[in-house]
């Protein structure tokens, strides 16, 4: 029996959008019960009671959240330990940014560390890729299906 999945984005340019599409349509056919949201619809209550939660998630100029996830990632960037704990939550990052950047991927880095600062488990290390992601995604898809 699969697992029940949310598959959370937040994108400038739609590129996370479109690789969190294809990746919540590969876990359905391989019989998970599959969320796909945009990172705005969700906040920090809602990540209590999610089980298990897949990031794809853009940089946008230097290490800067996306427009569309901003609100969510600054609400995790402020939280205190003590008030929100996320210990139920089983979580991995794809994080998509561009090298040609100083803080490359630092909003899926900053978004991974306050996740782990506020409880929640890693079921597999962060992957940061560059603008050729389309190269490795199908690799990186067949690693999170194997892990979740």
């Amino acid at each position: 029996m699969g697992k029940k999945i949310t598959v959370l984005y937040g994108t400038e340019t739609g590129n996370s959008e479109s690789l969190a599409d294809e990746f919540a349509k590969a876990a359905k056919a391989k019989g998970h019960d599959v969320e796909l949201a945009a990172a705005s619809q969700k906040n920090i209550n809602d990540l209590k009671s999610i089980e298990n939660c897949v990031v794809v998630i853009s940089t946008w100029g230097d290490g800067d959240a996306p427009a569309d996830a901003e609100k969510f990632c600054e609400t995790l960037y402020t939280a205190e330990e003590d008030e929100v704990k996320l210990d139920k939550l089983r979580f991995h990052i794809l994080a998509l940014g561009d090298k040609s950047y100083i803080d490359f991927c630092g909003c899926g880095r900053r978004l991974d560390g306050h996740l782990e600062r506020l409880g929640a488990t890693r079921f597999l290390a962060r992957k940061d890729l560059d603008t050729d992601f389309q190269d490795h995604f199908s690799a990186w898809k067949d690693e999170v299906l194997k892990n979740v």
